[in-house]
């Protein structure tokens, strides 16, 4: 639990896992309390959450009296096949991709085929709109391997059903002990291949 009250790690970023420093958070949460007891309100504030090691869950609640978790014993967790979900994107929140991938899970280098498929609320133009993809290591923040990207050869309209097969996607000659898939469409790759327009994302979470 001592991890738990110094970070709490969301598993839905946008694009990467985020840390929140939850000893300031908390301490401005013990100074909010402070403010209502001397105002002479009787008000009792908590929070609760669900936390995952990538290979345990944990129930936890946060109370004016401390960071408690509410399981006697962790829960086992142990991802095995990929459940793809919309991108978290606060401020410009795009669609999510329907996505299916073989093998599944992947397996250290060997090439995965990938089917995506969905509706967009953007055009997709042939040879300039890109699909993709990246093996994040999230316990480093940084890509396990280069960034996959592929045009789409063929354009749709907005709002149209669309679905593109890749075959080949590299994947790391050594899968990290946590790491996501992210799948992009959009336009405009950075000098890093990472997409500056995204038009829609899905992503999954893995344990090896």
């Amino acid at each position: 639990m001592q991890a738990l009250k110094t970070y709490f790690a969301s598993l839905r970023g946008n694009h990467t896992i985020s840390r929140l420093d939850m000893p300031r958070i908390w301490h401005s949460l013990k100074a909010h309390f402070r403010q209502i007891k001397r105002n002479g309100l009787r008000m009792y504030y908590y929070i609760y959450g669900i936390v995952t090691t990538g290979t345990e869950w944990h129930f936890i609640i946060y109370t004016p009296d401390g960071i408690y978790s509410t399981s006697v014993n962790a829960i086992p967790f142990n991802k095995r096949k990929a459940e793809f979900y919309q991108c978290f994107q606060k401020i410009h929140p795009t669609p999510g991709l329907d996505v299916i991938i073989t093998p599944d899970p992947p397996v250290a280098k060997t090439p995965e085929h990938f089917t995506v498929s969905g509706t967009l609320k953007h055009d997709i133009t042939a040879d300039k709109t890109v699909l993709n993809i990246e093996f994040l290591d999230t316990s480093k923040f940084l890509s396990a391997i280069p960034l996959y990207n592929k045009n789409f050869t063929e354009s749709v309209k907005a709002g149209t059903k669309f679905s593109i097969d890749v075959d080949n996607v590299p994947t790391p000659n050594e899968l990290p002990l946590f790491y996501s898939i992210i799948v992009g469409i959009g336009e405009n790759l950075d000098k890093d291949g990472k997409l500056q327009d995204f038009f829609g994302c899905s992503d999954a979470n893995f344990s090896t």
